[in-house]
């Protein structure tokens, strides 16, 4: 019977997951982390404003995990406007920022991969946005910032 075959199975778990998620959601599963937007949203704010639905809390440090692989996806960029805008991820803790791109005029795809140490305490991770000289950055219909939980072992 193909409803036991575990590929279909597979198939069945991405597809609810995939169903259950709304126009900003969140997920956290063992050592993953996910927040998306499904909005059209946009920002031609100074300085750094975070954008609406990408922010996610690393949990302490704790056997295994001590570090996390982040991962922000902005398929669907554009710029308008005279100028350029830039995106960011940051800790939301001290603002310090982990990793940031500068974008000109037009369309893009972003996806920005960093890793971030974890604390002895719980550390929010935000996306966050910039517009100079009057620039609109705008990001349609999808973005999402997800973290793997990783152990680093010392070499």
């Amino acid at each position: 019977m193909i409803y036991k075959h575990p590929v279909f199975a597979r198939i069945v778990l991405v597809a609810v997951l995939a169903l259950a998620f709304t126009a900003t959601s969140w997920a956290a599963a063992g050592n993953f982390l996910y927040a998306q937007t499904k909005t059209t949203l946009s920002s031609s704010a100074f300085p750094n404003v975070p954008i609406d639905g990408l922010t996610i809390t690393l949990p302490a440090a704790a056997e295994p995990f001590n570090a996390a692989v982040v991962t922000l996806n902005m398929p669907n960029l554009s710029l308008s406007g005279t100028g350029t805008a830039g995106v960011s991820v940051l800790s939301g803790l001290d603002g310090a920022e982990f990793a940031g791109v500068t974008i000109y005029n037009g369309y893009t795809s972003l996806t920005i991969v960093v890793r971030v140490p974890l604390n002895s305490a719980p550390l929010p991770i935000v996306a966050e946005w910039v517009s100079y000289s009057g620039a609109t950055i705008t990001t349609q219909n999808f973005a999402s910032i997800s973290a793997i939980l990783v152990h680093e072992g010392s070499q």
